[in-house]
């Protein structure tokens, strides 16, 4: 209905889409601290059903889910839609469910609401949060009390041009408990349809800008640097990530005379990957640091090998999922 609010995962998504807007201008593809990582997928090997009943009851849809052949996983859902109230229901149909609700009252541009998480094994409230959201053409603004309470959350992202895609987002968290205060203010900028331009400030004294640039489609390079205005030792680093296809690079480098030199690479794909990492001391001009490893990785075992501690150590694991139905696995590691 075009005068009911989206329901509360909206504007929870409606004021967490403000978080994440906020949380996507301010932070996403600042790449500070690369770590080495190999990524090991899963899959539960199960058939994923759902049936779905429109208008059981007035203004109201039902649907039931379930894994075959997990006799746990059913799950029925209810919602409730009606001009300026929505309400979704969600309890797991076993011995024990979570019983999961949220309602929410108002329209497209203004709502508020409130869910919960009832966990009936141990009869408490697991969750339970409220918020409201205001929504415009050109801002968006949320107010969310979550952590059960102990956390207040406002979030705020301004377009100031859609044609250059210029904006401006700010993000304030205060913790009743501690009485602490945290905040971010950030922009972003469209140079053109290939290039992109951030910048970050937050609380804790850090300045930060990025730069991104798509040289050829799937093809990225972006240019970070960070200064910690507090850690007056501490040099400013610029960071450099590089992806193109089954291709990952990361590079670090202290902006100071004799800085330090970071540099992870990756090539391959979900199955098998290789690769390694380096630090470079420039004080000393010696490898401070450097790995390299492969991983394989199939839908019921994953294994790697990792070469560690400048080649002094050889870490060997595997992991092997047995049954995916009640979660049987095996593992080991073995280091030389």
């Amino acid at each position: 209905m075009a005068t009911s609010p989206a329901p509360f995962s909206e504007i929870g998504k409606q004021v967490k889409e403000i978080s994440l807007l906020c949380t996507d201008l301010l932070t996403k593809d600042y790449n500070f601290d690369q770590k080495f990582t190999f990524s090991v997928p899963s899959s539960s090997g199960m058939v994923s059903t759902k049936v779905t009943v429109n208008d059981i009851l007035a203004s109201t849809k039902a649907a039931l889910s379930f894994n075959i052949p997990d006799h746990k996983s059913g799950k029925l859902d209810v919602h409730y839609l009606r001009n300026h109230a929505t309400i979704d229901s969600s309890i797991g149909l076993n011995p024990t469910p979570l019983l999961e609700v949220a309602a929410t009252l108002g329209n497209k541009d203004l709502s508020f609401g409130g869910e919960f998480w009832f966990d009936t094994t141990s009869s408490s409230f697991t969750r339970y949060s409220a918020a409201i959201g205001l929504n415009k053409a050109d801002f968006s603004a949320a107010l969310i009390l979550m952590d059960k309470g102990k956390t207040l959350k406002a979030s705020y992202i301004h377009t100031l041009n859609t044609l250059n895609g210029t904006a401006v987002a700010a993000e304030m968290t205060h913790r009743f408990s501690s009485y602490e205060n945290s905040f971010t203010i950030g922009s972003s900028h469209v140079i053109d349809p290939y290039t992109s331009l951030k910048t970050r400030f937050s609380d804790n004294g850090k300045v930060a800008m990025l730069c991104q640039r798509e040289w050829r489609p799937k093809s990225l390079i972006t240019f970070s640097a960070e200064y910690d205005s507090k850690a007056t030792d501490a040099a400013p680093k610029l960071d450099v990530h590089y992806l193109r296809d089954q291709v990952t690079m990361d590079s670090s480098i202290g902006l100071n005379p004799t800085p330090l030199l970071e540099v992870a690479a990756t090539l391959g794909n979900k199955d098998l990957s290789v690769g390694s990492e380096f630090e470079l001391d420039n004080t000393s001009d010696l490898f401070t640091k450097y790995n390299s490893g492969i991983s394989f990785n199939k839908a019921d075992f994953s294994a790697s090998l990792i070469l560690m501690d400048k080649g002094k150590a050889l870490k060997l694991s595997y992991i092997h999922t047995l049954n995916p139905l009640n979660g049987t696995a095996l593992a080991a590691e073995m280091t030389h």
